[in-house]
Formats: C-alpha cells, sequence, structure tokens
C-alpha cells in the first residue's frame, strides 16, 4: 500500500503533505482542513513519499494556521524531518499547538543534541533518547492516550513519559516553528506533517514509517547541501535574488 494510502486509512484530522509546488501557502488535506501560511516562500523538492506525490519543504521561518485550531486529548501527530547541523545551536521547532500561557496544548521539537524534545499541557520536558543523525530523513512520532506521553523515532518507541490528561485546547499551529516565542527556530526541511485525534498504536506508526517511498532521497541542492532560504528572500516574503533560487533548487522526480 502506498504512503498517501497509509496515512489515509488512519483518518488524520489535519495533513499537512507540503506538497505545494511553492509559495506561502501549504494545503490541509486531512478530514477537517485548515491551510497554512508562512512569511517567505517555501520551494518545491523531492521527499519521503515522492512516489505517492512530491513534498516541500522550508527553511527557516515555518508556517502558522492563522485561525484557531480545536483540538483534544488523547491525540497523536507525525512529520518528516532533514536535518542539516551536526550541531544546532538552537532548537529545531517542528509542531506547536501551544499558548503563551504554559499548560495547554503540545510542542513537539528536536533539540540542541539532536534528540527529540516534547511538552504536553504542563508536563515536564519530555527528551528522547537517540539522537538523530543529519543529512537524511528520519519519522517523528508523538502520542498521548491521557496517562502517557510516547515518542517513536523511525518508528519504533524512542521514550514513553507519564502524563495525564490536559483539557481540550483551541489554538493556533505552528509547522516548523514556535508559534509564541522567537528563539526556536527551523532550519530543517520538514515533510507530511498530520494531527490526529486518538493516540495511533506503535503497529500504525511503524506502518507509517515502513510505507514512505525514497526515504534516503535528499532534498536536492547544488552541491547537495543545505540552501538556507532566508540569504535569497526577504522577511515579507519577497524575492530579493531569484537567479540564485533557480540556480540552486533542483525539483526532482521518481524514475520508479
Amino acid at each position: 500500500m502506498s504512503y498517501v494510502s497509509t496515512i489515509k486509512a488512519d483518518s488524520p484530522l489535519h495533513w499537512w503533505r507540503c506538497a505545494d509546488g511553492g509559495g506561502v501557502m501549504i494545503h490541509d488535506v486531512g478530514s477537517s482542513p485548515v491551510h497554512a501560511i508562512g512569511s517567505l516562500v517555501g520551494l518545491g523538492y523531492s521527499g519521503p513519499a515522492a512516489q505517492g506525490g512530491s513534498a516541500s519543504f522550508f527553511s527557516p521561518g515555518g508556517y502558522t494556521v492563522r485561525q484557531n485550531i480545536p483540538l483534544t486529548d488523547p491525540f497523536s501527530a507525525e512529520f518528516w524531518i532533514w536535518m542539516t547541523e551536526d550541531a544546532p545551536g538552537a532548537q529545531y521547532a517542528c509542531l506547536a499547538s501551544d499558548a503563551v500561557s504554559a499548560g495547554v496544548g503540545y510542542e513537539l521539537a528536536i533539540n540542541t543534541n539532536r534528540k527529540m524534545l516534547a511538552f504536553v499541557g504542563a508536563s515536564a520536558a519530555i527528551n528522547g533518547s537517540t539522537a538523530l543523525s543529519t543529512q537524511t530523513w528520519h519519522h517523528c512520532a508523538i502520542t498521548h492516550d491521557a496517562t502517557t506521553v510516547r515518542l517513536y523515532l523511525d518508528g519504533v518507541l524512542d521514550v514513553s513519559a507519564a502524563v495525564g490528561p490536559i483539557a481540550a485546547w483551541n489554538l493556533h499551529y505552528g509547522i516548523g516553528e514556535k508559534v509564541n516565542a522567537t528563539n526556536i527556530v527551523n532550519f530543517a526541511y520538514l515533510a507530511e506533517v498530520a494531527h490526529y485525534n486518538g493516540t495511533l498504536a506503535p503497529g500504525n506508526i511503524a506502518a507509517h514509517h515502513a510505507a514512505a517511498e525514497l526515504v534516503t532521497q535528499p532534498p536536492l541542492f547544488t552541491g547537495g547541501g543545505s540552501f538556507d532560504l532566508s540569504t535569497a528572500i526577504g522577511g515579507n516574503g519577497s524575492l530579493e535574488n531569484l537567479d540564485s533560487i533557480l540556480a540552486a533548487v533542483q525539483k526532482t522526480f521518481p524514475t520508479t
């Protein structure tokens, strides 16, 4: 079964595939779609589910759903990430449905030690145990069943922590950014961001990881390294150096 069919079978409430060809918006193809808008222009690249639909990535800046999304506990969420730094100087923001006040929503990031870091409600920091390698795709997932938070890396349970139920929340949602802070950034590439009502079983998460196609395919740029869009795109979303972007970005397609 394809990656797309595997994810659809678990009925994501929100699914930002990041499969848009480029622009300041990424579309939600989940059962309750709410689209996200970024301050920078994102460009399309091939990603972990390239044969099921190419994915886009963005760096830095992130995207925010510009309206509150009502969410409930228990929940699950997942994404794919390609990290570009061996020793990040700041946390990589990945997912955040949070508020200025502590104790609401959840956050999932990659810490400066390249391990997952999560907060659920008013919980203490939930720290992953396995460092993510750079220059390769990793699948990260979080579940909360109202008693336990579990973090999964590449389809396998990485760490769990006891966290009691949290109240339903209605907040903005950040993808590749923390909604209410400026000290957490994203210079990685993200794809296939999904949020679910209810708790995905370990077998479902393993199946999501296993179903991805071309997971070793990097986001391709001239020279094979990362490309910081901030050097070419202004903070207001205007293109300041279109030639350099066109020279650096290589859109790829599956060959089989």
